[in-house]
């Protein structure tokens, strides 16, 4: 099983480099949910004996396409392990482009089973970035039934959601507020969430920091892929020794399980009245 980090810089790439097996980044334009996005011809600095997957997980609009199709025939002969994609315009272009990159099939709230997984296989898939909301049980299942190799997310605050309007900055010059930081945070219920509202919209993260490590070998064992860290909004020295082996319990104390032990369980509303 191998282990991949979203970075937040170049200097933590080259920091963390003999810790991991390969690195996440997005394109400028074309990624949310990114902690580090580049130009596409930034793409030649990585001169890593390393895995490189770049993230274009946007949804795309029309006036996306050429940008789209310039940086996936950008990418065609460059070295690249595998391509995440939301829109399904990427798995559409790539076949067109004649792209000879892997796909991940990464719709994050909806790879949840192994049937769509392997419809994405016949398609031309070869990963699947499993959901942050399944369980474990759930992502063994997967693993044992698909086609597809899976990638799991271990550790790291999980984007909620993402939407494109500026919801932070639309709220602060309404009231004529200055923008301290980049990262903003919303208090509810004794909890804080990060929100990061950039050029691509609003993007909400969980309160609680994934530490999903004691599964690591269970995981392995049932032959999962990948294992992905995401080091948003975490200091570059306490991700490090994470990458290194320490308990993240022992770093932060807002850490938590996320949904690997807790099933989704919808239920109706009973309607109280009569008809």
């Amino acid at each position: 099983m191998k282990k991949l980090i979203y970075p937040t810089s170049l200097n933590l790439i080259e920091k963390s480099i003999d810790l991991i097996d390969g690195f996440i980044v997005g394109i400028n334009s074309l990624s949310v949910n990114i902690p580090l996005v580049i130009e596409k011809e930034e793409i030649t600095k990585f001169n890593y004996d390393k895995e490189i997957f770049i993230s274009l997980n946007k949804n795309i609009f029309n006036s996306d396409i050429e940008d789209l199709k310039d940086t996936l025939l950008y990418l065609k002969d460059k070295k690249i392990s595998g391509i995440l994609f939301y829109d399904l315009s990427v798995l559409k272009l790539v076949n067109e482009l004649n792209i000879n990159i892997p796909l991940v099939w990464s719709q994050e709230h909806l790879t949840t089973n192994y049937l769509t997984c392997n419809y994405y296989y016949e398609k031309g898939c070869t990963y699947v970035n499993l959901s942050s909301e399944i369980t474990l049980k759930e992502i063994i299942d997967i693993t044992s039934k698909t086609k597809l190799l899976t990638i799991v997310p271990i550790f790291g605050y999980l984007p909620m959601f993402n939407s494109k309007r500026h919801i932070v900055n639309n709220y602060l010059d309404t009231f004529n507020l200055d923008k301290n930081s980049n990262v903003h945070y919303m208090y509810k219920e004794n909890n804080y969430y990060p929100i990061l509202d950039d050029k691509n919209g609003t993007t909400a993260y969980s309160s609680k920091i994934l530490n999903g490590l004691d599964e690591i070998n269970i995981l392995s064992k049932n032959k999962v892929a990948y294992v992905t860290y995401n080091s948003f909004n975490i200091d570059d020295n306490k991700f490090l020794k994470v990458l290194e082996g320490e308990n993240p319990d022992n770093l932060f104390n807002n850490t938590d399980k996320g949904f690997l032990y807790k099933e989704t369980i919808y239920r109706v509303k009973k309607n109280d009245k009569e008809n």
